[in-house]
């Protein structure tokens, strides 16, 4: 089953105030706010808790990558060095969801071939 354009939007932008790259927050709000959304939200039958925190997990992922590569074009490219402050920040949040077994893979990718060039 594929998810609605509506359902979509709610997840990145629950997403988007969750791991907000500009505004840093404990891990421990970020598991309150989700626990309160979850406890709020309404599973159709066909759902699950754990297929949303995983598509939660890998909307985190997707995000952060691109932040990472906008915040770099901003600072090159645009000549707005302030964004380079934030890198840093994101990639913490990256890490963190990179924790999650299912990004094994791209994890191992990522620290071989691009952490070390930071």
């Amino acid at each position: 089953a594929r998810a609605s354009p509506v359902v979509i939007c709610l997840l990145m932008s629950f997403n988007s105030l969750i791991d907000d790259v500009r505004i840093r927050t404990t891990i421990s709000l970020k598991k309150k706010l989700f626990n309160y959304y979850l406890a709020k939200r309404l599973f159709a039958n066909n759902e699950s808790i754990e297929k949303f925190r995983q598509e939660f997990a890998i909307l985190s992922v997707q995000r952060a990558m691109k932040i990472i590569g906008i915040f770099s074009r901003l600072s090159k490219r645009d000549k707005k060095p302030k964004y380079l402050s934030l890198i840093p920040y994101t990639w913490s949040l990256l890490n963190k969801r990179l924790e999650d077994p299912i990004f094994d893979e791209i994890r191992n990718l990522l620290n071989k071939n691009v952490k070390p060039l930071i």
